[in-house]
């Protein structure tokens, strides 16, 4: 049974925080442009990496399916990446346990092929 996520409206997208199954132990950003199934990001703010819908197969809700951590999160530019980091890690102990927070294990391809964000969060 999916899990409630807690999005927050961010002009036309909609974004929380999250953690996956099957993924390694922290958190993620993640938005995606309401009602439109291929147009999502999910941002990995701890290790500096991206993946977008354009470099995968999966849709909106083959993501959210994997979602096994919710939070709803601050209203902010992703270009912020130093404040995006600190909530990120901060979610992520939260919920995993700071000694079990994973930065090291990369990011699987299950969601499509990861690429590092550049200064703006893209």
């Amino acid at each position: 049974m999916p899990i409630h996520i807690p999005f927050d409206d961010h002009g036309a997208c909609s974004v929380a925080l999250i953690a996956l199954k099957g993924h390694p132990k922290r958190v993620y950003h993640y938005s995606k442009t309401s009602g439109q199934q291929e147009s999502w990001a999910v941002r990995d703010y701890l290790t500096g990496q991206i993946v977008r819908s354009g470099d995968s197969t999966m849709t909106a809700s083959q993501i959210e399916d994997l979602v096994e951590y919710a939070e709803e999160p601050a209203y902010r530019s992703v270009k912020l990446i130093p404040r995006w980091k600190a909530d990120c890690q901060a979610a992520s102990e939260n919920h995993f346990g700071a000694a079990h927070v994973d930065l090291t294990t990369r990011n699987p391809a299950t969601l499509g092929t990861w690429q590092r964000m550049n200064s703006q969060g893209s």
